[in-house]
């Protein structure tokens, strides 16, 4: 049996499918907008967060490195000021040898160059230049190097080189000697001042 439908009947029926199909796309698309609302709400919330913990952390350090920007200036005041001394080449080998007697060493040459600019990074430093040579045992040529350092506190060791003779059965012992080359800096000015 054959059920005719007249095209209206058939009509409608297409006019209902098509509107249910509607109504779920609808339905679907509503869902989506709110869930997609919904994420953009949290994601300007997460963002928000994020710029205001940045910021506050931002802020927090800006704060510390002011609370320490006075401590650092003094710092920095006083190595200018520790550096700013005037470099005196009879000051210098007197405290040398001063500083032999304390080491136990005894200096067999010194030669104090007259100050000269020596240039590192972005300054110019008015520096001496010292060769050394001691005599003495090797940990004694150590500790005159450190008290050295430690009396100079501007000062860089170039080079030191420690020589021990041989000993043989000819020839009287010879005692090891230290041969030293250092600078001893002054601070001059900053090579963008000139």
């Amino acid at each position: 049996m054959r059920i005719r439908l007249k095209s209206t009947t058939v009509l409608l029926l297409v006019a209902g499918v098509f509107a249910a199909a509607l109504v779920f796309l609808f339905v679907s698309y509503d869902s989506q907008m709110r869930k997609q609302n919904t994420l953009n709400a949290q994601l300007v919330q997460v963002k928000t967060l994020l710029a205001q913990q940045t910021t506050d952390e931002l802020i927090a350090s800006k704060t510390a490195l002011q609370k320490r920007l006075p401590e650092i200036s003094g710092e920095i005041g006083e190595i200018k000021k520790r550096l700013t001394q005037s470099l005196d080449d009879v000051m210098v080998g007197n405290k040398l040898f001063e500083l032999s007697v304390k080491s136990k060493v005894k200096i067999m040459f010194l030669h104090i160059s007259k100050p000269a600019i020596r240039k590192m990074d972005a300054l110019d430093y008015l520096a001496l230049t010292v060769d050394v040579t001691v005599e003495g045992e090797p940990v004694d040529i150590q500790t005159f190097i450190f008290n050295v350092t430690e009396a100079f506190p501007t000062c860089i060791v170039d080079s030191a080189v420690i020589e021990i003779p041989e000993v043989t059965e000819e020839a009287p012992p010879e005692k090891p000697t230290g041969k030293i080359h250092l600078f001893i800096h002054t601070y001059e000015r900053e090579s963008d001042e000139k």
